[in-house]
């Protein structure tokens, strides 16, 4: 009866290591090698079986002996996880290697964005200043091949920086002081003609050997609308300067006619107030004036006012 105990439990073991070596196959991709570790288990699994069935039917020639399948059984096990060990290592495997060309796939779709950007992006060595990376945005508003920038540095693009300048520059990113400089300067392609540009410019300490990381963009459009803003500015200033001086200029004149309308009003009514007190006078005076006459003085006098 123990005999077939350790029987069942071995070829249950085998057929059990059997099929995860068949699983292999899919994890690691070595079908070959699989399919024959499998069957030699199989064929194992079946010999046991036949030993097993023999043993039930009372079929056995010789006496079973307890130490040879102890020992038997001990070796299913064994095998059993033994393969299980290296099905969860490979599958262990499987998934590190699918991380790993996930963040390959992510660098390489990062890469393609930077390249790509309209930004230029340059990667040059903290001590020599040659180019060692740059993206093909640079490369298109340089009108360099990346194949002579590489012979370049920021110096030969910087028409306004000696290295003594550009030292002084970076300085702050070598002792530690600024994680990041950002200045203005101009930019030489290779006819020779200059842009205005904005830096933000990095030192990665980390990296062997040490580089710079130099994201750069081209601010002309953003210069010339500022100029045009300034312009625009400038001229409302004036405006306003010559608006003011005409509303002094119109307070002027309307004080000035104010005094014309005083003197003026005040000039032609004493003529008026003589018509009315001559007209008086002759109604006064002029006892035998008919009614006609009173009638042309009175209308004379209304008249005045």
């Amino acid at each position: 009866m123990v005999t077939a105990v350790f029987l069942s439990f071995s070829i249950a073991f085998q057929f059990i290591a059997a099929f995860l070596a068949l699983r292999l196959i899919k994890i690691t991709g070595r079908r070959l090698s699989w399919i024959l570790i499998s069957s030699a288990i199989i064929l194992m699994g079946i010999r046991r079986s036949i030993s097993l069935l023999r043993l039930l039917a009372g079929d056995i020639q010789y006496p079973p002996d307890y130490v040879a399948e102890g020992v038997a059984l001990l070796i299913s096990i064994l095998m059993l996880a033994g393969i299980a060990r290296i099905h969860i290592y490979f599958r262990e495997i499987n998934k590190a290697e699918k991380e790993r060309c996930q963040t390959e796939n992510l660098l390489v779709r990062f890469g393609r964005i930077l390249d790509n950007s309209f930004n230029e992006i340059y990667v040059f060595n903290a001590e020599t200043f040659k180019f060692t990376q740059v993206n093909v945005g640079a490369c298109r508003n340089l009108k360099y091949s990346m194949k002579e920038l590489t012979h370049l540095t920021p110096l030969d693009l910087k028409p306004e920086f000696s290295k003594e300048t550009f030292e002084e520059l970076i300085s702050p990113l070598k002792t530690g002081q600024k994680p990041m400089v950002i200045f203005e300067t101009l930019h030489k392609r290779k006819d020779e003609t200059l842009y205005p540009v904005e830096i933000r410019l990095q030192l990665m300490k980390d990296e062997s050997p040490p580089v710079f990381i130099a994201i750069v963009q081209n601010i002309a459009k953003r210069k010339n609308d500022k100029e045009m803003l300034m312009n625009y500015a400038r001229e409302l200033e004036r405006s306003n300067k010559e608006l003011e001086r005409s509303n002094k200029e119109l307070e002027r004149s309307n004080k000035e006619l104010e005094e014309f309308a005083f003197i003026a009003s005040h000039d032609l009514q004493e003529p008026l107030r003589k018509i009315t007190t001559s007209g008086d006078y002759l109604l006064d005076k002029a006892k035998n004036l008919d009614k006609h006459s009173r009638k042309y003085i009175n209308r004379m006098q209304k008249s005045a006012y």
